[in-house]
């Protein structure tokens, strides 16, 4: 289960990425290459043992998990900030959207809303294969 922050992030990504299809199940956001596909998920870039914000990113934009059109929208030109901790960050976003006119308690549930499909649809994470040159990330 990814920390609630990379929910967040990966709304950012989508609002603020480069993005594109390299195919129809090749995902590419700010350079990074998402492989969506049925063995699992793989993320040269992952330290942890759970999804990160550019499968998430992937996934709601393939519509296997649910996204906010308008949660995108709203996250245009929020300068993210990966130096902060998790906790100021969230505050700092929350205050972010909520002079766009999304409030806390939508924020917290839309976040749940993804968490639980993420817990209910048990994507794998799987070891990372070795590739040569760019960080390729795989998700189911």
């Amino acid at each position: 289960m990814p920390p609630r922050i990379k929910v967040l992030k990966a709304i950012h990504l989508l609002a603020n990425g480069r993005k594109r299809w390299l195919s129809s199940n090749i995902f590419e956001i700010d350079g990074e290459k998402v492989h969506i596909n049925g063995d699992g998920i793989y993320s040269n870039g992952r330290k942890h043992r759970y999804l990160d914000e550019y499968c998430v990113a992937a996934l709601m934009e393939k519509g296997l998990l649910a996204s906010s059109e308008r949660f995108v929208k709203a996250m245009k030109g929020y300068e993210w900030d990966d130096e902060k901790h998790h906790i100021v960050l969230e505050k700092e976003v929350k205050s972010f959207l909520e002079r766009r006119k999304i409030y806390e308690k939508e924020v917290d549930a839309f976040i749940n809303l993804v968490c639980d499909e993420i817990r209910r649809k048990k994507f794998k994470v799987l070891k990372v294969p070795k590739k040569q040159g760019s960080i390729i990330h795989f998700c189911k």
